[in-house]
């Protein structure tokens, strides 16, 4: 397979300076007076094995091309990186005791020209990349996709559990949460994506290449479409060179991280293998207070086992196999629960007095919930996690590729196939002692299976590189969205006139206790997913210097969804049922509401079955006797306690809200297009600009929203069209001062139109049901008319200075709403009668203005052998609202998190020891709210890392 000229001149000369360092080396060898002739030869038998390493090594980087939108490793771009056992294998060569002109400072430069090289490999890319490598990860000990993300400008991961988090990009922040929405933000790891970002998200990042972003809209190289843009995790691939390393985290709050990975030859030349394994495990810093789980569950805790093997298979120089299998079993980590809460404001924003009658402070200071004096109203704000029934967030997954590649001549053909499972599961508590509710949450399994064909090469002479391809992904969802009620649960969630009338007496209580006592109410939901794409861009290298590239996609597809709700155990009050909740029948008989004129008296034209369960009703809570007439025991009660089983039955009602069997949504079913145009020139070896326009577009939605009006109760569809993007991108890279500055900058602008995002829409069954001449609207995912974000992105480099490197990665962004007409209110105006707002010209949420990471690394030589290492970071975050209503109470301030390391170690890497510290001044950039305060997971952390690496 050949490569732009460029290209592979920059991959051929590192190679060479690699091989020029081995030559030194020997050299240094041999000058050194205490070696023996036996030392000599050794040396000339390692110079040898180091050639020959480099040769299969630079090999393999020519097999491993790919573009940075992450396809697998034969396509027709340079890779974003080179591999970084080649960029620096004369840094990862043995040290010469003395003879080498600058050996030190080559030496110690290992982090800035691995990045320099990440950023330099760039260079013929015409789209925004940034990239992150494992050399820096390992500076301050990062091994999540958050902490990875922080280290890039203008992408991020936005705090919850793996479900219920978000990514942003450039302002735009994919929805979370739900089953039923493609990811904005793609993310493929060795090419295969995740159409379920959850799968990434609670999964150490160990034994990597790099990880690298792409912005704007991609697929027209392989992978999956994206409209925003795409998160690119490599790992290192089996090798022939024998190598191993190793990794022991002790710190704060118990840490305990072991890592450890290693591969080599099975059959020289033929057959190789990589074996990786981690096992992660932490407290986290708030623990739960409530008496009898003391000391067992912490929140914000780790506790993740990994393990990944490989095999690579070479039996010929033109066809390669990669068969690779990983596993993470279910683990368990306490990451809801922690929105501590507040006291409610008292005034809303109008000014009118806040309504605090029916708050969780009024339903606390019950007679019911006061008669437990170990804990009161009060503590509601004093303990921040005092559960008497949460459960832990369990993750797990597994999964496994066999990528083929077979070169023929100029053409290489590969195969990508993969299959992928992942499991959640949540179990929420109400937030208080009591027993109100009881593993609420989603269990949430998931089944992924992706093919890509695709065939890459160069035609006229090198005149055109091209990559064309077909791409099939197939997904399952399987998600049961339930809730269990407690003992206390209707003395919770009755209002105060119901409260009153049930609280007044031995009936009323147990009454209160049995509305909801035990019922569980599930809502299953079947997704379904289907993908089938064709592909193809092309590089016109129209001069020496200028670059046209040309790219297009197209893709059919297929969303589904069957859905149903219902009560999947009626618990101790069954006879309290109502008759019916939309078409879905419960066996109730039928009352009416309690009121003056209306005393909750039966209402005529009901089956025997129905009245008798009336007379058992009064039988059961009042001890009335049969009368002999069906429903005669019932109306036998007096108002009153009519009035307690009206109350009673209002609150089961009112609990079940929304029912329905399970039935099939109007499926989404189109296509989806996506292009690529740039140019791309180069105005010298250390000067490279480009302009790049990309479009995309994310597939629709099917899904249920409430019931349709009517007698038929069935759910109502409430399809979601199809979000377009168009970017617009104009970047220039730069690397000057011999490599040692390297800088990549771009201007964008973005407009998305049919924006997905939770709306607010014309709700014709409240309407309907009102029926007093008022539009009723409520909530659900819909379309924005129009979005549009715009501003500048910049990567630097700079290890110009001895023994030192520096980072910059930051971001200016302004992503506005240009027309969003049905908002939701925020809280401080929940008692406004229109539901929603007109927030055209507001910043997005979880938009800031500017965000950038910073890093300093300082490693220097000292007794000969041995090196003294120590780096700073500082990621700062100005400020932004993270409520998605935009509420003047989800502003966030400013932060910026600072970490810093300090290490010693042997320069051959056989050992050493970093002193970590992340969050060096405890920041805590919680999440404020109307009336809770969500903290920050992530506090100060002190731990000690001790590694070695042999080969």
């Amino acid at each position: 397979m050949s490569v732009n000229t460029n290209a592979r001149a920059s991959r051929l000369s590192a190679a060479k300076q690699s091989l020029h360092a081995g030559v030194a080396l020997s050299m240094g060898l041999l000058a050194a007076p205490l070696h023996s002739q036996t030392a000599d030869g050794a040396a000339g038998s390692d110079l040898q094995t180091e050639n020959v390493r480099l040769r299969r090594e630079l090999d393999e980087l020519r097999r491993q091309l790919a573009s940075a939108q992450g396809a697998h490793p034969a396509a027709a771009h340079p890779p974003v990186a080179a591999p970084e056992n080649l960029n620096n294998a004369a840094a990862d060569a043995p040290a010469p005791a003395t003879g080498v002109a600058n050996a030190d400072e080559d030496e110690v430069k290992v982090v800035g020209r691995i990045v320099g090289a990440a950023l330099r490999d760039l260079k013929d890319n015409p789209k925004p990349v940034s990239v992150v490598t494992q050399a820096e990860l390992k500076i301050f000990d990062q091994v999540t996709l958050p902490d990875v993300l922080s280290r890039l400008g203008n992408v991020r991961f936005n705090d919850g559990n793996p479900r219920t988090g978000s990514f942003s990009m450039r302002g735009l922040t994919a929805g979370a949460g739900t089953d039923t929405i493609d990811p904005s933000i793609g993310l493929t790891v060795d090419g295969v994506p995740y159409a379920y970002l959850a799968m990434a998200v609670g999964t150490d990042l160990v034994d990597i290449e790099q990880v690298n972003v792409t912005r704007g809209p991609q697929g027209t190289t392989g992978a999956r479409h994206t409209s925003v843009g795409q998160i690119n995790v490599t790992t290192r691939r089996p090798s022939f060179t024998p190598d191993a390393s190793a990794s022991l985290t002790l710190g704060s709050n118990n840490a305990l991280r072991a890592e450890v990975e290693g591969g080599g030859p099975i059959i020289d030349g033929k057959l190789a293998f990589r074996i990786t394994a981690t096992r992660d495990q932490r407290d986290g810093d708030y623990w739960n207070k409530y008496p009898d789980l003391r000391g067992l569950q912490s929140h914000g805790n780790i506790d993740r086992t990994y393990g990944r093997v490989q095999l690579l298979f070479t039996p010929t120089e033109d066809f390669r196999v990669r068969v690779l299998y990983d596993h993470q079993p279910n683990g368990d980590e306490y990451v809801n629960g922690l929105a501590f809460n507040k006291p409610t404001p008292d005034f809303y924003a109008n000014g009118a007095p806040v309504d605090k009658t029916n708050d969780v402070i009024a339903k606390l200071s019950r007679r019911w919930f006061t008669q437990q004096s170990a804990y009161t109203a009060n503590d509601y704000y004093k303990y921040p996690v005092y559960l008497d029934s949460n459960r832990a967030i369990t993750t797990g997954g597994k999964g496994g590729l066999v990528d083929a590649s077979w070169d023929i001549g100029d053409q290489t053909l590969s195969v990508l196939s993969s299959a992928r499972k992942h499991y959640f599961l949540a179990a929420n508590d109400d937030g208080t002692p009591f027993d109100i509710s009881r593993n609420g949450g989603f269990i949430s399994t998931y089944w992924q299976f992706t093919n890509e064909a695709k065939l890459t090469g160069e035609l006229g002479d090198g005149l055109v590189n091209y990559t064309a391809g077909l791409f099939y992904l197939k997904a399952h969802t399987n998600s049961l969205n339930r809730s269990r009620q407690g003992n206390d649960s209707g003395a919770y969630n009755a209002n105060v006139a119901e409260y009153a009338a049930l609280d007044a007496n031995s009936s009323g209580r147990e009454l209160l206790t049995n509305s909801l006592a035990r019922v569980y109410r599930g809502d299953q939901s079947y997704v379904r997913s289907e993908s089938k794409s064709a592909f193809a861009q092309a590089d016109w290298h129209l001069t020496h210097t200028l670059t046209l590239t040309t790219g297009g996609r197209i893709s059919r597809e297929a969303r589904r969804l069957s859905e149903s709700i219902s009560i999947l155990d009626n618990g101790y009050g069954s006879s309290l049922n109502p008759v019916n909740v939309g078409a879905v029948q419960l066996g109730g008989f039928n009352s009416t509401a309690f009121t003056a004129a209306n005393a909750g008296t039966l209402v005529a034209g009901q089956s025997a079955a129905q009245l008798s369960l009336a007379d058992a009703v009064a039988q059961q809570y009042f001890n009335v006797a049969a009368t002999g007439t069906p429903g005669g025991a019932y109306n036998s009660l007096t108002a009153a306690q009519r009035r307690q089983v009206a109350a009673a039955k209002a609150i089961r009602l009112r609990t079940f809200s929304t029912l329905f069997s399970e039935t099939a949504a109007k499926p989404w079913i189109g296509n989806i297009y996506t292009g690529q145009l740039s140019v791309r020139n180069d105005f010298s070896q250390n000067l490279t600009s480009y302009a790049t326009v990309q479009y995309g577009e994310k597939p629709g939605i099917a899904q249920f929203n409430g019931l349709v009006p009517g007698t038929s109760g069935a759910p109502r569809n409430l399809p979601a069209k199809k979000e377009r993007t168009i970017s617009y991108e104009v970047g220039v890279r730069t690397n000057w001062l011999g490599g040692d500055l390297v800088l990549n900058a771009n201007v964008f602008r973005s407009y998305i139109k049919d924006f997905q995002q939770t709306v607010y829409f014309l709700d014709d069954l409240l309407t309907a049901l009102n029926n007093d001449g008022t539009l009723y609207y409520s909530s659900g995912v819909g379309n924005v008319g129009k979005v549009r974000t715009q501003g500048l992105e910049t990567d630097l480099v700079y290890s110009g200075l001895r023994y030192t490197t520096f980072r910059f990665s930051g971001a200016y962004t302004d992503a506005k709403y240009l027309d969003f007409a049905f908002s939701g209110q925020p809280s401080e105006n929940a008692n406004l009668t229109q539901r929603f707002r007109d927030v055209s010209g507001f910043t997005l949420p979880n938009a800031p203005k500017l965000q950038f990471n910073v890093t300093g690394d300082y490693r220097r030589p000292i007794f000969e052998n041995y090196l003294f290492h120590t780096s700073a970071g500082y990621t700062y975050t100005s400020r932004e609202n993270g409520d998605t209503a935009l509420s003047a109470y989800g502003f966030r301030k400013p932060y910026g998190i600072a970490d810093a390391s300090i290490g010693f170690g042997r320069r051959d890497g056989l050992f050493d020891v970093n002193l970590v510290v992340r969050n060096l001044f405890d920041e805590d950039r919680g999440d404020p709210g109307w009336n809770t305060y969500t903290v920050y997971q992530r506090r100060r952390w002190i731990g000690a890392v001790v590694s070695s690496k042999f080969r």
